[in-house]
């Protein structure tokens, strides 16, 4: 689908390397890294927009939300790879479908690597079952080394369980309809005979530019 060579998928999993920690975490965790950045997509012209901070609401991120989270900024590897280019033109492709009036959007790309240790597990989603507050979404995973569980789990927002399944390729991805379902990621553990596991996703939602 995105037309990538090995050397493109190379120096884009690259930038998952050397990611700060994530350091909004209500839980006191320490278990979760994290690269942030907002482009502005549309029909002729993609634009990464200066950087500014995340701000989720407490009904949509009841452990994190409700402030202004300032990451570091995307890897250039991933900023400027013609693989999230790709993704920004077949996510607009398809979420058009659910608005056909909307003409631009606004898309928040996040790198996150969540990290497990010993008995520590890494929580990909500790906010539990959730919607982004957006138009639509796409998850994509990027690496999986040393670590068990990472369960993506989606369900009706009246509660009906919908999916279960697993990433486990690089490139596995989902592409979903924020309105009409939640989602989580269960916990990773580390594999039996690893020091540290960790999963790599990328994650970027959209909304109608203003």
């Amino acid at each position: 689908m995105l037309g990538a060579d090995q050397g493109d998928w190379r120096r884009f999993a690259g930038g998952w390397d050397a990611m700060p920690l994530d350091a909004y975490m209500a839980d006191g965790g320490n278990y979760r890294r994290r690269r942030y950045g907002v482009f502005h997509v549309g029909s002729r012209r993609i634009t990464l927009l200066p950087a500014q901070p995340h701000y989720q609401s407490l009904g949509h991120n009841r452990l994190n939300g409700g402030i202004d989270r300032w990451f570091a900024p995307l890897s250039d590897d991933v900023a400027d790879s013609v693989i999230l280019a790709r993704i920004f033109e077949r996510c607009r492709e398809i979420f058009a479908r659910l608005a056909p009036a909307v003409e631009s959007w606004r898309a928040e790309v996040h790198q996150f690597r969540i990290e497990a240790a010993g008995r520590d597990a890494g929580h990909p989603t500790p906010e539990g079952r959730h919607r982004d507050g957006v138009t639509a979404g796409f998850v994509m995973l990027v690496a999986r080394d040393g670590v068990e569980g990472g369960d993506t789990r989606l369900w009706a927002p009246e509660g009906g369980h919908l999916a279960s399944f697993t990433m486990t390729e690089p490139g596995e991805a989902l592409f979903f309809d924020d309105g009409r379902l939640l989602h989580e990621v269960t916990p990773l553990r580390a594999a039996a005979d690893v020091s540290v596991g960790h999963r790599d996703v990328l994650v970027v939602t959209f909304a109608p530019a203003n």
